[in-house]
């Protein structure tokens, strides 16, 4: 998946994780089993995750990013940059439902940082106990932003519902199209009710 074959990795709790180096790299697949990354730094390329649909995505500099199990990705890029990868962690670990379907990218916390360069430490040094406590914690900055993060009860686009977005257009995309005809139930509000209003103060 990566073209660069040094990859530094760590067995540790029944997980799998790599320390990816910045180069180009593509990946393909569908997640058998939960993944969580972290990028060190920033990087861009063309991503289709949750969907078919591939699109310029912008990963920023530390950063978390979470693909449950089953979730089909596609991600390609020409220099990548350096970024963990923390295979088979299961949704429960993290402690939050929506862990088990939702994939998120570019959440941020300052825990998560520290967490992450220990995490780095601990593979390049072969720490396999200071390893697994220290992804303990970064399940646990994951559970903080689920927890704290978007509340899905606002007005705006989020990842899940670009997602869903992304997925109704990919099975209609040669039907005419109305989004009055598809809009999900997002808030108690209707999407008549909160789009004119949107509309006025444009």
């Amino acid at each position: 998946m990566h073209a660069h074959s040094q990859i530094a990795n760590l067995a540790v709790a029944g997980t799998r994780v790599e320390l990816w180096p910045g180069a180009a790299y593509v990946v393909d697949t569908t997640c058998v089993a939960a993944t969580l990354g972290f990028a060190f730094e920033g990087q861009h390329g063309i991503d289709a995750i949750d969907t078919g649909r591939r699109r310029p995505f912008r990963r920023r500099i530390n950063s978390l990013a979470w693909i449950p199990p089953g979730c089909p990705v596609y991600s390609q890029s020409d220099r990548g940059g350096e970024y963990l990868v923390i295979q088979a962690v299961p949704p429960e670990r993290i402690g939050h439902a929506d862990a088990g379907q939702r994939p998120v990218t570019n959440v941020f916390g300052a825990d998560a940082v520290a967490v992450a360069y220990r995490i780095r430490l601990a593979v390049l040094t072969g720490d396999t106990v200071g390893c697994a406590a220290a992804v303990d914690h970064l399940c646990a900055c994951l559970l903080d932003w689920f927890f704290r993060g978007r509340d899905p009860s606002h007005d705006w686009l989020t990842d899940r519902r670009l997602a869903a977005v992304d997925r109704y257009l990919d099975r209609h995309m040669h039907e005419s199209i109305c989004i009055a005809d598809w809009r999900p139930n997002w808030t108690s509000r209707s999407a008549s009710s909160c789009w004119p209003s949107a509309r006025r103060s444009a």
